[in-house]
C-alpha cells in the first residue's frame, strides 16, 4: 500500500516539520510506502531532499486561507 501524508507548515510551524517526519517514519504503518508533501514557504527544510518528500510552496496566506 502507498500512503500520501500532508503536513501544513507554514510560518512557525515548520519547527514541527522534523520531529513529526522523524516520528512518522518510525511508527506510523513503517510496512508500508510513504509519500510525504509538506505545504510550506520555507525552501530548506530538514529532510527536505529525501526522495519521499515533496515540498509543495505555499505562501503565508494567515488564518484560515493557509488551511483551505
Amino acid at each position: 500500500m502507498k500512503i500520501a501524508i500532508l503536513s501544513i507548515n507554514i510560518g512557525n510551524y515548520i519547527c514541527y516539520w522534523k520531529e513529526f517526519y522523524e516520528t512518522a517514519k518510525l511508527n506510523f504503518l513503517p510496512m508500508h510506502d510513504r509519500d510525504f508533501y509538506v505545504f510550506t514557504e520555507h525552501n530548506d527544510i530538514d529532510y527536505g531532499m529525501n526522495d519521499d518528500v515533496n515540498i509543495v510552496y505555499q505562501e503565508n496566506l494567515g488564518w484560515q486561507g493557509n488551511t483551505l
